[in-house]
């Protein structure tokens, strides 16, 4: 579990503007022993300058999943957000602003409705892939019932009527004979 935390420092940043690292790495060591939290459990600490003399301080409290995380913020949240905590840096002492904790979580996703991103994409794409097949089945049943319907004429087996007279070439000869008087007949 991953929860990112911010608070503020009443300070000016111009006096750790060129120790900002070492500033990091000595507030990550104070926060842990302060409030006994694992050093490692502290990742990635920005500093930042505000407004109006502020000192932005974020960073990510990272544990497992049975609840160590909580407990870690539990530790922290009160006294800094009552401005109870301070910072001693390069003979400096800088407050905890009232009131500027924030946290957040990062990981896993917070969802509050309870579903769960990965499952909408696997509905999503099932539900689409369903559509394509009903589709495909549709215009492989339409041609093969096509196709059936021309085979099943009168005609025989897939052929069709001559253009001009509705007729196929075999009954057009007949007919042409037959309506042919024979040269000795006269009327």
């Amino acid at each position: 579990m991953v929860i990112n935390v911010k608070f503020e420092f009443d300070g000016d940043f111009e006096n750790i503007v060129d120790v900002v690292g070492a500033f990091k790495i000595l507030l990550q060591d104070d926060i842990s022993s302060t409030y006994d939290i694992e050093k490692d459990a502290i990742e990635q600490m920005e500093v930042n300058e505000g407004y109006d003399e502020i000192i932005k301080v974020s960073f990510s409290l990272v544990g497992s999943q049975d609840g160590s995380v909580d407990k870690m913020l539990s530790k922290i949240q009160t006294p800094i957000n009552d401005g109870e905590y301070a910072f001693t840096f390069n003979g400096m002492q800088y407050q905890a602003k009232t009131n500027s904790f924030s946290s957040q979580q990062i990981w896993p996703e917070n969802t509050e409705s309870g579903i769960n991103s990965t499952v909408v994409l696997v509905i999503v794409c099932a539900v689409t892939g369903l559509g394509f097949i009903v589709i495909i089945l549709g215009v492989t049943l339409y041609i093969r019932t096509a196709n059936t319907k021309r085979r099943d004429t009168k005609y025989g087996n897939a052929k069709l009527p001559n253009r001009r007279t509705g007729l196929d070439n075999g009954d057009q000869t007949r007919l042409t004979r037959e309506t042919t008087l024979p040269s000795n007949l006269h009327i």
